[in-house]
């Protein structure tokens, strides 16, 4: 990194300042080496090397900070640049993310505008997250962190420091539960507006629409009743249009799209408690292998693996309110809406793994179906992670694994991968510990080179489909 600006108070060490006094972690931190007795008028930058962001597709921002400003009148804020430096763009706005900014009216303008930390002293090292999605695809990404004064501060302060910026993949998905009813109109408007909210973040929400019984006649509650009742009963839902983030975070109804919004974009940006990864078939009947492992440690808790079957989209003959097209709509739980029990407690890196069979009805379409896969806690109602499936890339018939011999090394890998095959391989994908694809690849040939150079390290699935059926292998990224 650089300092720009003629006139800075950046220094690269161990802060000693009267409130920010430590480094995040090490003995290293950026800080502003300022206080009342010695300030100066500045705008300056700490400046980032270039980031390629071509491997990432959920790519987030973690950082420590320490702001400790005269409120209104200093403070910092990150920007990036994608033209080398020529021109930059605020990172976000105020609350936008974990920690992130806390004011938009900051007088010295850092970076050239007005938003930032520049209020609420913080009493210690906090860790601030974004999303980063607006640069997914970019080669030649710069960050700075800018900082600015007037010099005229009368109350003591430290200015800011920041530290252990990490860059990479979100890793927490997010189960959204929507309880409704398609005769009442009072749904309409909200249900449009989950779908169109499902539909934007795809790659972070795993939707599951619950029709309920009330009123009664809702053609969709009558395909599984059982399951749609438990589900309401288990989070005591009376007023419909109802729905939630991972069990816990509910909507606003009354101030739908800021509301919704700013809880996925929040609570996409957390660390999840477990990891899932899926493998399995499906052709008659579906076989899933489900690992579960635990993140960090759990002691006494009540928790249980859920597997829902989603129908992603269902024509009615007739109109309903106007509509004649649902989506999302739960079909079954595996093997019942109880869920399968886990142990009570986990050291981290404890694993666990659960086979779940069902027998798929001859008049659904797999192609429509998707599996929702996830670790609650009954007691707190947390989702702590879910892993979505969907049934047409797992398709087979149902043959056992040993019959299709299938060889990948080297294992673990560094930066390729290299599958052979008997069988002419017709479609692979690579699948992440969160059950979700990194890339899929088509009309292959029996022997394939994957390059697995941009994956971080840790254990991945690769899911193969050739003539004689479908078979999953996992690897180790070192």
């Amino acid at each position: 990194s650089l300092v720009e600006g003629s006139d800075f108070s950046w220094s690269y060490g161990l802060p000693s300042g009267d409130i920010i006094s430590s480094a995040a972690s090490g003995n290293n931190a950026w800080f502003t080496q300022i206080d009342m007795d010695n300030q100066i008028v500045e705008n300056s930058q700490v400046v980032s090397p270039c980031f390629d962001f071509t491997g990432l597709e959920r790519p987030m921002l973690k950082m420590g900070v320490w702001s400790s400003p005269v409120a209104g009148r200093n403070g910092a804020v990150v920007q990036y640049s994608t033209d080398d430096g020529i021109t930059w763009e605020t990172l976000g706005e105020e609350n936008s993310g974990i920690n992130w900014y806390n004011s938009s009216s900051i007088q010295s303008q850092p970076g050239g505008q007005i938003t930032g930390w520049s209020s609420d002293v913080m009493d210690s090292w906090a860790v601030a997250r974004h999303s980063l999605d607006e640069l997914a695809g970019h080669t030649n990404v710069r960050f700075r962190v800018a900082f600015a004064s007037d010099g005229l501060a009368i109350d003591y302060f430290d200015g800011f420091a920041f530290d252990d910026i990490w860059i990479g993949n979100r890793e927490q998905n997010l189960l959204v539960e929507y309880f409704t009813n398609s005769l009442l109109s009072t749904t309409v408007q909200p249900t449009d507006a989950m779908v169109l909210l499902e539909s934007n973040n795809e790659s972070d929400v795993v939707p599951i629409h619950y029709h309920t019984d009330y009123p009664s006649g809702d053609p969709m509650f009558e395909l599984y009743p059982s399951g749609i009742s438990a589900r309401q009963l288990y989070y005591g839902v009376t007023g419909i249009p109802y729905a939630l983030t991972n069990g816990t975070k509910e909507f606003d109804f009354s101030n739908f799209g800021d509301n919704q919004t700013r809880i996925v974009n929040i609570e996409r940006l957390k660390d999840p408690s477990m990891s899932i990864s899926v493998t399995g078939q499906a052709g008659n009947s579906l076989n899933l292998s489900v690992l579960v492992k635990a993140l960090k440690e759990f002691e006494n808790r009540e928790l249980v693996l859920q597997c829902a079957v989603v129908q992603k989209e269902i024509d009615l003959a007739q109109e309903v309110n106007g509509q004649s097209r649902f989506y999302n709509v739960v079909r079954q739980f595996v093997p019942d809406a109880g869920g399968t029990p886990l142990q009570p407690t986990w050291s981290e890196g404890d694993e666990a793994n659960v086979s779940l069979s069902w027998q798929i009805p001859a008049t659904l379409n797999k192609d429509l179906l998707n599996v929702a896969v996830f670790v609650q806690d009954l007691q707190t109602r947390e989702v702590y992670q879910v892993a979505l499936v969907n049934l047409s890339d797992i398709v087979g018939d149902n043959r056992p694994e040993h019959d299709i011999s299938i060889a990948l090394y080297p294992n673990p890998a560094t930066s390729t991968i290299r599958l052979v095959s008997p069988y002419a391989i017709e479609q692979l994908s690579v699948v992440d510990a969160s059950g979700r694809t990194l890339m899929q690849k088509s009309a292959l040939g029996n022997q394939v080179d994957v390059s697995v150079d941009r994956l971080k390290p840790g254990l991945y699935i690769v899911n193969v489909k050739c003539s004689a059926g479908v078979k999953s292998l996992r690897f180790v990224k070192k």
